[in-house]
């Protein structure tokens, strides 16, 4: 009796031992293919590893949530050189994807000499953690790794670190001072955004990456930086100047947002793009100068600029991104360069004050919503190029009475493009179409009158008049022999040929030009009106 009494006591206590086992590791036990072994550190804290490639492991997460990793490390960690499993002795190389993510309760990190990768979030939310030490074998530091470890004092990073990524040390708050060796070369944005105890500029002799942002005045970024980080000068509303070397070739989307001292800003001439955001929020920037290479402005690049009343456009611009210029309230003019392809959904919706906009001669494709609530806009003009106009582009436009289009083609229309949707005194949606005059090349009305939707417009009138009674300089003659155009007399004035769909076919101290074909011709002279020729065979 005694022994089965015994034997019942022991599977009480085995049955009891093996349930405390099962309840204490019940998140590690279901992620077990995150993991292939684990092992205790210096400490008598359990670590996981997973078996990469040669002998390799990667110390990575022991649970899937959050809370696993807050509650099984307190105090310091310290990550073995080697470990061994199954009688094999691995390397440790790597600190994996969220390793120590949100470990609430580490107080310090000691990495081995080993370690050449740290991954994505792997120290991220250790916000008790105040120091770690990067060994120099590190290589590479993947985005957010040390997001939110606000109580870090100081870090170093080695010279063998030739990448950091994104958002890495965002929210360090007490890092007082950071050293960007010079060999990054990639760095990602936004990597040191509310480290608010930093006192000094970071940058290296390549990458630019963060102003404090407490600064006040004019700054000058430093002869030979190429390339400005992503939100490096962000959010420093004291920041009144800035001036570039002419080393810089690329600017991060977010760079100068919320920048509301910045007045007046010369881009640098090598800058190729304006990447999104770039502006945004600079609520007193008042003029750019865009340098001549730029071909693209990216999406919300100056969204809500409010005081922003002059752009130099760059020659070579082909596109504006989306809502690149929404809420510039100031704007009143904009008159676009001729190699303009594309204007992107809502790129200068609600500009209050536009009144003019030419969109040059290369424009294909008008975006949905493009000049939406441009309130005062009275007219534009669309060259022979464009194919499509997109739906409400010039939604509650409602003092646009006049549309010239340039070319016989009728271009793509939406039900919406010219919409006014408003609410009534009863807080009723109503809505009408503002049915603009619409002037088109001559001969071009029966196409536009067979258009869908151009069909719906009361008003479509042919322009076939233009310049046949303004005469021109006294001196200058115009005559055709065949299909031989001359100009005789036209000094040093430039001279500009057109068919009649608007398209341009040859310019300069033209004195004679073989026409492709016999018909009628528009010519100007300086900036004379144009005269129409007529050239037969």
């Amino acid at each position: 009796m005694k022994n089965k009494l015994l034997t019942l006591r022991f599977c009480a206590f085995a049955l009891a031992f093996n349930l405390s086992l099962a309840f204490a590791l019940p998140q590690a036990a279901a992620q077990n293919d995150e993991w292939d072994f684990f092992a205790l550190d210096s400490y008598g804290d359990t670590l996981y590893y997973k078996i990469g490639y040669g002998n390799t492991v990667s110390v990575v997460s022991g649970g899937a949530s959050t809370e696993w990793n807050q509650q099984r490390i307190y105090g310091p960690v310290d990550i073995p050189a080697t470990v061994s499993h199954d009688g094999t002795e691995y390397t440790v190389t790597a600190v994996g994807y969220r390793a120590f993510d949100f470990g609430a309760h580490i107080t310090s990190v000691t990495l081995p000499n080993t370690i050449n990768f740290i991954m994505p979030y792997a120290f991220s939310g250790c916000y008790s953690m105040t120091s770690i030490n990067i060994p120099d074998n590190v290589y590479e530091i993947q985005d957010c790794a040390f997001n939110g470890c606000s109580g870090l004092e100081s870090i170093i990073i080695p010279p063998s670190v030739n990448t950091i990524g994104d958002e890495v040390f965002v929210g360090c708050s007490s890092l007082t001072e950071f050293t960007l060796p010079n060999t990054v070369v990639w760095m990602g944005r936004r990597n040191f955004l509310n480290c608010s105890g930093l006192t000094a500029p970071v940058y290296n002799n390549q990458y630019f990456a963060y102003l404090p942002q407490h600064y006040t005045g004019s700054y000058t970024i430093p002869a030979g930086i190429t390339t400005v980080c992503g939100y490096a000068f962000a959010r420093c509303p004291g920041l009144s100047e800035i001036h570039f070397p002419a080393s810089v070739t690329d600017i991060g989307p977010n760079a100068f947002e919320y920048d509301s001292a910045l007045t007046h800003v010369e881009l640098p001439p090598a800058l190729t793009v304006v990447n999104n955001d770039l502006f945004f929020g600079c609520i007193n920037l008042q003029s750019v100068v865009i340098p001549d290479l730029v071909e693209t402005i990216e999406f919300t690049a100056f969204c809500n600029c409010f005081s922003l009343t002059s752009v130099q456009w760059p020659a070579s611009l082909r596109f504006i991104g989306s809502s690149a210029f929404d809420h510039c309230l100031s704007l009143t003019e904009v008159h676009l360069p001729n190699h303009v392809e594309t204007i992107d959904w809502g790129a200068f919706s609600a500009c209050a004050n536009l009144r003019t906009v030419t969109l040059g001669q290369s424009l294909t494709s008008l975006g949905s919503n493009a000049f939406q609530a441009d309130t005062l806009l009275s007219s534009v003009t669309f060259p022979a190029t464009t194919t499509s106009i997109g739906e409400a582009a010039f939604l509650n436009c409602m003092n646009l009475d006049s549309v010239v289009m340039k070319g016989s083609t009728p271009p793509s229309l939406y039900e919406s493009t010219f919409l006014v949707e408003v609410v009534d005194t009863n807080y009723q949606w109503v809505s009408w179409n503002i049915d603009p005059h619409v002037t088109v090349p001559c001969g071009a009305e029966p196409a536009y009158r067979a258009a869908e939707v151009w069909s719906t417009l009361s008003t479509i009138e042919e322009d076939c008049s233009s310049g046949i009674d303004t005469p021109l300089e006294p001196a200058a003659r115009i005559y055709c022999e065949g299909n031989r155009l001359h100009i005789d007399g036209n000094g040093d004035q430039p001279v500009s040929l057109y068919d009649l769909n608007g398209r341009l076919l040859a310019s300069g101290n033209l004195q004679t030009f073989t026409l492709p074909a016999a018909g009628v011709y528009m010519v100007r002279i300086g900036d004379l009106p144009a005269r129409r020729v007529v050239c037969l065979p």
